[in-house]
């Protein structure tokens, strides 16, 4: 019985990432899935493609972007996609697109700017039609041309809990605990960790402050016991923030 695939990719060279030699050969795939490598001479498919003379590989995942302003407006994340980027990893850096107060949608937009040197114009066309964070993925449902996965910034969790006083002071105990709450209720909505800020000073927007959340400004992750967790042991949220990139001696959890 002859084979039958959803799309036969023909000829061309794949590089397949496993660290094995460049071979020539046929994918096939179905049900959205690769089904086959090798040679598909005799199979059948309902769509094919001519490869031949292309290289044929698995799309590249960018894990440090800052597409998530971006992804508002063009859901392809150009020009990424161009060159083969199929997932993007937005929202590092300590800063993300949400959570924001509406009020505070000018002075993130400002923090995009400045920090990683966007055009303030461009940034006039993020469509703000969300505050949380679940709100923000809510948004991005069924418009993706791309794969994402954001993190919560931690400059945003100062601001949305600490208002300005998230770029001048230290955190109470119970702001760090509105924190800790506000990243579980993101990290059930689908963020993929918490980005914790650079270990530089940075300014954002128009002001010479450092950035909310930099080391020169505070260290407020608390032990594992102020998250409501058992005694001594870290909560989930403390060990996906372990994930997301922090460190031990920067973050205790």
């Amino acid at each position: 019985m002859t084979d039958h695939y959803d799309l036969v990719v023909r000829g061309g060279t794949v590089m397949d990432g496993s660290g094995n030699p460049r071979r020539r050969a046929d994918v096939g795939v179905r049900d959205g899935r690769i089904a086959a490598v090798g040679r598909l001479a005799g199979a059948r498919a309902t769509e094919e493609i001519d490869a031949e003379g292309l290289v044929v590989a698995p799309g590249i995942i960018d894990p440090h972007t800052h597409y998530d302003p971006q992804i508002t407006w063009d859901p392809y994340a150009t020009a990424s996609c161009f060159h083969g980027v199929t997932t993007v990893l937005a929202g590092n850096t300590g800063f993300s697109v949400a959570p924001v107060h509406a009020d505070d949608r000018r002075f993130f937009a400002g923090l995009f700017a400045k920090v990683e040197g966007m055009a303030p114009r461009a940034l006039d066309g993020i469509e703000w039609q969300f505050e949380t964070f679940g709100e923000f993925l809510a948004t991005r449902t069924g418009t993706l041309g791309v794969n994402l996965a954001c993190y919560v910034g931690h400059s945003n969790l100062r601001r949305w809990v600490m208002g300005p006083d998230g770029s001048a002071r230290t955190a109470t105990p119970a702001e760090v605990v509105e924190m800790g709450r506000v990243l579980h209720q993101a990290m059930e909505a689908g963020a993929a960790g918490l980005s914790p800020p650079t270990p530089r000073p940075t300014t954002t927007g128009t002001t010479t402050r450092p950035r909310a959340g930099s080391p020169t400004t505070t260290s407020c992750w608390p032990s594992p016991t102020s998250w409501g967790g058992a005694t001594g042991a870290a909560s989930p949220t403390c060990q996906r923030a372990r994930w997301a990139g922090s460190t031990p001696t920067t973050w205790r959890c």
